[in-house]
């Protein structure tokens, strides 16, 4: 059995695609900050009621990614954003409380981690854009990467092409997902 391993990707990107791949990292930003503080919302409520009801949205797997839908509403502007970049925002927050849970028990080794913090957004700290669906989110097509993006204010599907450098490296490789990064300057897609 051959193992899994990542192969990053250059990503050749207009002016107008950087343009959209920021915006859609931003939105995640936002929603990761959102969440954020409805978390920290229900945490001090813990602490101040002991009410477990809190607890059943902060702490258990997929809590907080559960909230999207209802956030998507009070924010239509998310839905710009496909559903799975979208989705990894939520679990990467969770992955954070959950570390800093464990930490505070003592179940976490290394040094201790404090409860997550709001975001800003800078370009030196970019929002990655996670697919981890194989084959859902992203095509390749030749040397073209199609990310699909969110719906419209006319509620149909958007989506952006952008010429992958070297999309030879990907034949006959199975992709089991995909992450948009931006470092140094550089749009990279990095495929597992």
């Amino acid at each position: 059995m051959i193992g899994s391993y990542a192969l990053k990707l250059r990503l050749e990107v207009t002016e107008e695609q950087a343009f959209i791949l920021d915006g859609q990292s931003r939105l995640c930003n936002k929603a990761y900050n959102d969440l954020l503080e409805i978390a920290l919302n229900l945490r001090k409520q813990y602490i101040e009621t002991l009410d477990t009801e809190s607890c059943t949205t902060l702490y258990p797997k997929r809590g907080l990614r559960n909230l999207l839908p209802s956030l998507k509403k009070k924010s239509p502007f998310l839905n710009l954003v496909h559903s799975s970049p979208l989705k990894n925002a939520a679990l990467r927050l969770e992955c954070s409380i959950k570390a800093y849970q464990d930490s505070k028990k003592g179940r976490r080794k290394g040094s201790p981690t404090g409860f997550p913090k709001f975001r800003s957004w800078r370009k030196n700290q970019w929002f990655s854009l996670l697919y981890d669906e194989p084959k859902k989110g992203f095509r390749i097509t030749g040397n073209l990467l199609t990310l699909s993006l969110g719906k419209g204010e006319d509620g149909k599907r958007r989506s952006l092409a952008i010429t992958l450098t070297e999309s030879s490296k990907l034949k006959e490789k199975e992709i089991r997902n995909l992450r948009i990064t931006h470092e140094n300057g550089i749009y990279y897609a990095v495929f597992t």
